[in-house]
């Protein structure tokens, strides 16, 4: 989506995308070993990504064995189709060893679509809130939890599963550099969270497309549970007639989770505030 008329503030999307999308060559020839921006994907299974083939065509993407990252193009996102066991290829630029990943876990997962990642310098925080928020289950990651002074460049990643659907959600920290003129990932995020200083008042901003849309009976008990956590939240008419969303942050990571429901009961019409005609149609 390309919304001009959405709130961007001072780092804006215009800029901030074209940085993101000259630094993918280097990263998919190894010459960047990692780039947090890359950290923001979806996981898919290996057998559907026909390396030889994209080659072929032109598709400039970052490979090992058993894993494959392809950026799409001018966004803030990649896909990564990935084999449960996660196999390092030595002389490829990257020192598995300070990634920290342990290459002897294998990662188990239960759907096509195997996982959605984000990039955050609070994956602790996101973790937790996913766990209260989602009802999410912890799992084991294959990365350390915390940074070790031995290996301070090491990726530190929390990984829980949704209930009942088996897909997981990744939150991942790797302090590397960000590309030619743009944020840090911890700027990034604090700049978001103040474009949202005014959060249930419905203030929609461009960044807020970058959202996972989960579909849910009600949005009821969400809402209560957004509520105890002390979380603000606002809910907008999208979709088939009757249908709204509720949009939600994990607190201080710019991280925004779109409950999708038919049924929301009477106490969240308060909640309820318009979208502009812009931006109405395209959540659609």
């Amino acid at each position: 989506v390309r919304d001009t008329s959405a709130t961007t503030g001072y780092i804006d999307p215009e800029k901030l995308i074209p940085n993101i999308s000259s630094a993918w060559p280097g990263f998919a020839n190894f010459s960047i070993p990692h780039m947090a921006w890359m950290d923001n994907h979806d996981g898919f299974p290996v057998e559907s990504f026909h390396a030889g083939k994209a080659a072929a065509d032109g598709v400039n993407f970052r490979g090992s064995y058993g894993l494959y990252r392809v950026y799409i193009p001018d966004t803030m996102w990649t896909i990564e189709f990935v084999n449960p066991v996660y196999v390092g290829v030595p002389g490829l630029g990257v020192n598995y060893e300070d990634e920290c990943r342990n290459l002897s876990m294998s990662s188990e997962y239960l759907n096509v679509w195997h996982k959605a990642t984000w990039m955050t310098s609070r994956p602790m925080h996101a973790a937790h809130w996913a766990t209260v928020i989602l009802g999410a289950v912890p799992l084991e990651s294959p990365y350390p939890l915390f940074l070790d002074e031995e290996h301070p460049r090491c990726t530190v990643s929390w990984w829980v599963m949704l209930p009942d659907t088996g897909v997981h959600l990744h939150f991942a920290y790797h302090e590397s550099f960000p590309p030619d003129g743009g944020p840090t990932i911890r700027e990034f995020e604090d700049y978001v969270t103040g474009l949202r200083a005014d959060y249930a008042r419905g203030a929609f901003d461009a960044y807020m497309y970058n959202s996972l849309i989960i579909p849910v009976a009600s949005l009821d008990p969400i809402a209560a549970r957004l509520t105890a956590h002390g979380t603000p939240f606002f809910v907008a008419p999208v979709g088939a007639a009757g249908e709204r969303a509720l949009f939600a942050d994990i607190p201080g990571t710019g991280i925004t989770f779109q409950f999708r429901s038919l049924h929301a009961g009477a106490g969240l019409d308060s909640a309820t505030v318009p979208l502009t005609s812009c931006q109405a149609p395209m959540l659609r």
